[in-house]
């Protein structure tokens, strides 16, 4: 039976670390790092913190919240780092289709101060 001596077969990659899944995989993003842990429950409440957050502080690609938030001129709001992978190999906004570079992107530093003030009044 060929399967029979399937189980003797290791994965050679071992110890290597694991590679995003996903849509995100494609445009060559990290995987994100570990939720900070909290005394007690923490996890449990960072992530139940990260979920309730509003969606006007999420990226338009993953629907994380925006750690370095950027907008295009159409007003369309990304995590810096997302945009600029995706921008890597295709030059459209991946929302409306509508040509885009990196040059024309803009800090929102009005919504990083209002993730930042969110957090602390929420958490």
């Amino acid at each position: 039976d060929q399967w029979r001596d399937w189980g003797e077969f290791e994965d050679e990659e071992d110890g290597v670390d694991e590679e995003p899944e996903g849509p995100m995989s494609l445009l060559n993003v990290p995987l994100p790092p570990p939720l900070p842990k909290a005394a007690g429950d923490g996890h449990r409440i960072v992530t139940e913190l990260l979920c309730l957050a509003p969606d006007y502080y999420r990226c338009a690609i993953d629907s994380r919240l925006c750690s370095k938030p950027v907008r295009t001129p159409g007003g369309v709001l990304y995590d810096q780092e997302n945009i600029l992978a995706w921008l890597s190999w295709n030059k459209v906004c991946p929302v409306n289709g509508e040509p885009l570079t990196a040059a024309e992107l803009s800090e929102d530093s009005d919504v990083a101060l209002a993730i930042a003030r969110w957090l602390v009044l929420s958490g």
